[in-house]
């Protein structure tokens, strides 16, 4: 490892134990990568045996280098068949989904981490099936991550996800079974990638669930979920101008400027299309959430998913 590698390590205010683990764990990855995949691009072989991937897997499995290994292993493996970083926008299913505005990059917080905006009052039901959804959410991570590089976060993000405007009308069927089928791909193919997850908008609903979800989740993951009250408290994490107006700040999602990452037809700003209607609908008091009702869709939702409740 050169110079410049060690300052990057340093950045994670590592030990000098843990330095020389990591020094030690990269060679190794890095021995392995060039034994068993001699042919691939020398943009993956970067990839899969830099200094951050080092950082990052044995972060994850607490510089324990066998399970770094193991776990770093399981990654190759499945990041050569499945192949997240050549999902493209042009693809159909990626489209229809970034259509929707439900979820769209724009700037980054206070440590320079790009921000996916997840808005469900903008979800439509049964648009896209699990593998598809799974599919949408691997290809908005990797522009993420992509742009977290560039940013100097070390690839690493943070989701404001705002479940205001959700109602009933939305319930799908298929979204434990795609939070239960892409849980353990983030947790197990993108360690440490995730920095913070705000929510606005807990309420009880969401309250039920994460418990359920947790019981899949790391807790370690479980960690980096907090609960906002009010769309401010976001600013003791954000710059106003790094902010979108809908949530206190001052920054316009229409204006290209700064980290924004363009959807499919090259703007910045959620496209609602026919699916969803018309967004104002979605005020009328006949649409609020009914805790009765939700409660039978939340049991038939764990149902579906194969998950039981107590």
């Amino acid at each position: 490892m050169n110079t410049k590698s060690f300052e990057e390590v340093n950045n994670y205010n590592c030990t000098e134990q843990q330095l020389q683990q990591i020094a030690e764990f990269q060679k190794k990855i890095e021995k392995q990568i060039n034994q068993t995949h001699p042919n691939i691009s020398q943009e993956l072989k970067e990839l899969y045996s830099s200094v951050d991937t080092a950082i990052r897997f044995m972060n994850a499995r607490e510089f324990s280098e066998q399970k770094s290994f193991e776990m770093w292993e399981k990654w190759i493996k499945w990041h050569q068949e499945y192949r997240p970083d050549l999902i493209s926008d042009k693809e159909s299913t990626i489209q229809k989904q970034l259509s929707t505005g439900k979820l769209f990059w724009h700037k980054f917080d206070n440590e320079r981490r790009p921000c996916l905006y997840y808005r469900m009052k903008y979800h439509v039901p049964k648009l896209a099936s699990v593998e598809e959804s799974v599919r949408f959410f691997l290809f908005m991570l990797e522009q993420g991550i992509k742009e977290g590089i560039k940013l100097g976060s070390e690839g690493t993000i943070c989701v404001i996800y705002d479940r205001r405007g959700y109602t009933k009308k939305q319930y799908d069927e298929n979204a434990m079974k795609t939070m239960r089928a892409l849980v353990p791909i983030l947790q197990d193919y993108y360690p440490e990638r995730l920095s913070m997850f705000y929510v606005l908008g807990a309420n009880w609903f969401y309250r039920a669930a994460f418990k359920v979800v947790a019981t899949f989740m790391s807790e370690k993951t479980s960690k980096k979920v907090k609960v906002l009250g009010e769309d401010s408290e976001l600013l003791q994490f954000f710059n106003k101008q790094n902010l979108i107006k809908e949530y206190g700040g001052d920054s316009d999602p229409l204006q290209n400027t700064g980290a924004n990452l363009k959807l499919s037809n090259g703007s910045y700003t959620p496209q609602l299309g026919g699916d969803r209607g018309n967004i104002d609908d979605m005020n009328d008091e006949d649409d609020e959430e009914d805790e009765a009702a939700l409660k039978e869709l939340q049991k038939k939702m764990f149902q579906d998913a194969g998950i039981k409740l107590n």
